[in-house]
């Protein structure tokens, strides 16, 4: 990861058209210097993995091309914000990257090892503003012994809630007010895409400098057992995360994250359903939700939740 990250209108503005995210979109260009950004939730992770010269899949013009996973074999698994203070337009902000927990466990293909980042991204006052929490997994040795459990979530990321029933809310309008209206169990589902296609995946690549060949390359897809070019996992987020912000508002978004259950090719439908999972009345500030993404033949590509401020009346 880069060092620093320059909150800048025209990559807010590009970030949100690639993924769909019409009110940070507008607000990008006209937002002063100083006044609280409309960020997409995923933006800070995405636009400084750009800023890294470092990162291998992230090539020059002209260099070798790197292998599906990089040269370490590590799928990016899941990946966690936590919203914590308004991003001021037009700061610089310093990213602060510590290696987190790791862990293992059996897979039906074999011992998968698992390994966290913890992503602070910092103010001038030091103060942590947004906290990414990526979780990569690689094919590992076959353990000794049993296989270790998978460590609970840490006490700042709330666990993903159980799968609700989903029943359609009848008077559901965008907006964050209409909260009010939901019991626990209601969802909403929208199409985030018909048809996902090329030049979505190939705006996307440019925007954030993911080029890696997986995602533009029919023939290193098919290699890698899909039938053709994949999309990136950040993108299906940040097409789901644009439904949530669109029906709660960004600025009422705490936390936000998930897993990618699945890959999400070029022509695929993709819809998302967001449900109320949990709330207290009169005790939490907050309302969590389940936040789900699937393909249109039905198979899950995101399973993640989202914690929102409670709306005022």
């Amino acid at each position: 990861m880069p060092s620093r990250l320059p909150v800048e209108p025209g990559l807010v503005h590009l970030l949100a058209r690639a993924v769909g995210d019409e009110a940070a979109a507008r607000d990008a260009l006209a937002t002063a210097p100083g006044q609280a950004a409309t960020l997409p939730l995923t933006w800070t992770r995405a636009m400084a993995e750009h800023f890294d010269d470092a990162d291998e899949l992230r090539a020059w013009p002209g260099g070798a091309p790197t292998p599906v996973g990089g040269s370490t074999g590590q799928l990016h698994a899941e990946q966690h914000f936590e919203l914590l203070r308004p991003v001021p337009m037009g700061t610089t902000l310093s990213v602060r990257t510590e290696a987190g927990r790791t862990w293992h466990r059996e897979g039906r293909s074999g011992a998968l090892e698992f390994a966290e980042l913890v992503t602070d991204f910092v103010d001038d006052h030091g103060e942590v503003l947004v906290r990414s929490r990526k979780v990569g997994v690689r094919r590992g040795p076959p353990a000794a012994g049993p296989p270790a459990a998978s460590p609970a979530p840490p006490r700042h990321e709330p666990a993903t809630p159980p799968p609700t029933e989903q029943r359609e809310h009848p008077a559901l309008r965008p907006g964050a007010r209409d909260l009010w209206g939901w019991g626990v169990g209601d969802a909403h589902t929208a199409c985030l895409t018909p048809v996902l296609t090329r030049a979505d995946v190939a705006r996307y690549a440019g925007v954030t400098g993911d080029v890696n060949l997986v995602h533009v390359d029919d023939t290193v897809a098919l290699r890698a057992g899909h039938p053709r070019v994949l999309a990136h996992g950040m993108l299906t987020m940040g097409l789901t995360a644009s439904h949530l912000t669109a029906l709660v508002g960004h600025h009422r978004v705490r936390r936000f994250g998930g897993r990618f259950a699945a890959p999400v090719l070029v022509d695929d439908r993709l819809d998302c359903t967001v449900g109320l999972a949990r709330l207290d009345d009169e005790v939490s500030p907050w309302v969590d939700l389940t936040v789900e993404t699937r393909r249109g033949d039905g198979t899950a590509v995101f399973l993640g939740a989202a914690q929102v401020d409670r709306p005022g009346p």
